[in-house]
């Protein structure tokens, strides 16, 4: 590992302007650069021995932002043939390159991939950059990403420090965004590299600590702000008399907050029907109250309800969604949408005893016996997401992108992308479709099981 050494008054003027003393961590985003197996691995010919020391804070960062609702994105450097990353003479002239090289960091091959040792979460996000600066328009859209997500604050780790590391945090600090720069989570081939950067960091550019600090400022951080995690909104509308009432008699007499969020989980989960065919997609569909009125709702709408019913009685809660290639439909359901992409699927976090928790109370318990799938159950601990595998092996639900968490249902956003994705695929959204999703699916089960 580097060997951080700046001046004590470069750290001193880096505090007195930097004033971050506090952080919120559902606005944060750990960005881990290029700790790719062509920069880590023994032997290659770009390997930085010092950037696999760095290996273990990069993970202990990363789950300490998780734990308390903070996002993680891996940015993985990509040459290609492609006209637009393409580098000008005088560029290339400027950083030595091989051809070995070139080759490691192609999209394919062993060099490009993720370093094996790095801590990967199926809800964090890969983003492939052309440049060292992530933030550059030919490079990536990562500003565009961390716009969506409502980020506001990024903790930078990873290599090499003096460059894509010291590039994509010098873009940041001028895009805007607050910026930690992690001393012992970065690395450079050498010691003096490595402290050129912190100096430059620590005076101009970014808050500079070490991995112990960052950690600290993470998990001191005082929980979700109540006016946007617990307000009644359009969506999430717990102030309608029939969402307070479901909330006050699904909860009536539990006390704890980890009770009654499992309470509500399985009281929307089993009491509202999932039925994929007779989806609402104007503004009204996508209410809390209206999948209450209804009987039944798809997964936004469940989600939503129960957000609701969880504000309604003081539990902190926001919206989730990711894309999702989904194994439980029907024939009909797939001719209608010409994909099994599920864009902007919904889910729920929960904010029980100090830390997010995500919660998907999609389909009740009958429908998954009749698709064969194992329910999603719910202790208020762990995560509640999809299995990617049915009772019988067979998949059932791979999540492909994760789409961030709001604290509203970002409609205008969610109808905008479907959009895009039924012209490209040619699908119809719109069309409402005949018969029963459970009896479909069921059927269908039965004429594809061996017998």
């Amino acid at each position: 590992m580097n060997h951080a050494n700046i001046p004590v008054w470069a750290i001193e003027l880096g505090k007195s302007r930097s004033g971050l003393c506090a952080l919120t961590p559902e606005s944060t985003a750990l960005i881990v650069v290029d700790l790719q197996n062509a920069f880590l691995a023994p032997g290659g010919t770009l390997a930085n021995p010092h950037a696999r020391d760095i290996v273990p804070n990069v993970n202990a960062i990363a789950q300490a932002l998780r734990r308390r609702g903070g996002r993680v994105v891996f940015l993985r450097h990509t040459v290609s043939d492609d006209p637009r990353y393409k580098l000008t003479e005088w560029q290339a002239r400027m950083v030595p390159r091989t051809a070995d090289g070139d080759f490691q960091l192609r999209a394919g091959t062993f060099g490009h991939q993720l370093y094996p040792e790095l801590d990967v979460s199926a809800h964090d996000l890969t983003v492939d950059k052309h440049r060292f600066s992530a933030f550059l328009p030919n490079s990536s859209d990562l500003d565009t990403i961390l716009r969506q997500w409502g980020i506001d604050t990024l903790v930078i780790t990873g290599t090499v420090t003096n460059v894509c590391c010291e590039s994509t945090a010098r873009d940041a600090n001028m895009l805007g965004y607050k910026v930690v720069f992690v001393s012992d989570a970065t690395a450079a081939f050498t010691d003096e590299e490595h402290n050129a950067t912190l100096l430059s960091m620590a005076t101009v550019f970014a808050d500079v600590r070490d991995s112990s600090a960052t950690i600290e400022l993470i998990s001191s951080a005082p929980g979700p702000a109540k006016e946007s995690c617990l307000a009644a909104t359009y969506f999430l509308d717990h102030d309608s008399p029939s969402v307070s009432q479901f909330a006050t008699e699904a909860c009536k007499g539990i006390g704890g907050e980890r009770e009654k969020a499992v309470a509500l989980y399985y009281a929307v989960r089993d009491g509202i029907r999932y039925d994929a065919y007779r989806i609402d997609f104007s503004r009204d569909g996508f209410r809390a109250s209206r999948a209450l009125a209804d009987g039944y709702g798809f997964c936004i709408s469940k989600a939503a309800l129960l957000c609701a019913a969880a504000r309604r009685v003081g539990i902190p809660a926001r919206m989730g969604f990711g894309d999702v290639r989904n194994h439980l439909s029907t024939e009909k359901l797939r001719t209608k949408m010409k994909t099994d992409i599920f864009i902007f699927h919904g889910y729920s976090e929960l904010w029980i005893e100090g830390r997010w928790i995500k919660a998907t109370p999609a389909f009740n318990l009958s429908l998954c016996t009749k698709f064969g799938v194992l329910p999603l159950e719910f202790d208020g601990r762990t995560d509640s997401l999809f299995h990617p595998f049915k009772a019988d092996g067979s998949l059932h639900m791979e999540y492909l992108q994760d789409r961030g968490t709001f604290s509203d249902i970002p409609f205008d956003l969610i109808h905008s992308t479907w959009a895009a994705q039924m012209k490209q695929t040619r699908g119809n959204l719109d069309a409402r479709l005949e018969g029963d999703f459970g009896e479909d699916g069921a059927r269908e089960r039965t004429v594809t099981e061996p017998r």
